[in-house]
């Protein structure tokens, strides 16, 4: 005659007494020799969520601390008078980003050089201006005039464009001028004539440094379009 070891706990007729000792083993759990739970590889692939999104947490404290000391930083320092230019490259590069500059020169419009594609950050430019009004038709009245909304502007993205600037005291010396945005139908110096300004003018500005490499460098020679600055100076212009 056959028994049921406990049978109120474990619901089930065994056949033996190990089974009564055997762990219980659940469906897809390894377990080694002695019976413990074996960590394999997906117990590793559940921290990768928790271990992502802390990382991601992280790089946006970091990056909004960035921010607002950028923001900090040119609030403090394009309020100030611009001072002129130092006549060393080497005292030009000690000054401080956004630090404003004063300089007096000719523009060489046959060198300028778009930069691009970059997009419009501002609705303050007004009609005839560098901006996405630049060559559109003149508004309707009683429209809000903006770089994004602004009637006839085709797009909101478009080129800077940066023209060599000859330093009227010291010839033979240039400076490169962003000389701000166009639209992308408007990269064509023709349809924009009022721009090329010819003879000596005095113009304000602040420092500004180069930008962060591109992982895609972009180099069109036939229509003076790049994505990195100096290597499109030094491909372009033969200023560098």
């Amino acid at each position: 005659l056959r028994t049921t070891a406990f049978p109120a706990i474990l619901g089930r007729r065994l056949c033996c007494n190990h089974c009564i000792a055997a762990p219980t083993r659940r469906f897809g759990t390894e377990y080694n020799d002695d019976g413990e739970k074996r960590v394999g590889f997906k117990h590793f692939l559940l921290l990768i969520c928790p271990l992502t999104a802390f990382s991601l947490g992280y790089w946006q404290i970091q990056r909004r601390r960035w921010k607002l000391a950028l923001l900090e930083k040119v609030n403090n320092l394009l309020p100030s008078p611009p001072i002129p230019l130092p006549k060393d490259a080497k005292s030009s590069t000690d000054l401080l980003e956004f630090q404003p500059v004063t300089v007096e020169g000719r523009f060489d419009h046959s060198r300028e050089v778009l930069i691009g594609p970059r997009s419009i950050i501002t609705d303050e430019i007004p009609f005839g201006g560098y901006g996405s009004a630049w060559g559109s038709k003149p508004p309707p009245e009683g429209h809000k005039q903006s770089n994004l909304s602004n009637f006839g502007a085709p797009s909101s993205t478009g080129y800077f464009v940066v023209t060599p600037f000859e330093l009227k005291d010291r010839p033979g010396t240039f400076i490169l001028v962003n000389r701000g945005w166009i639209p992308t139908c408007n990269r064509d110096p023709f349809v924009r004539k009022t721009g090329q300004i010819e003879g000596f003018v005095k113009i304000n500005g602040c420092i500004r440094y180069n930008e962060k490499v591109s992982l895609q460098p972009n180099v069109l020679q036939s229509l003076k379009i790049c994505m990195l600055p100096l290597l499109c100076f030094h491909l372009l212009s033969g200023m560098l």
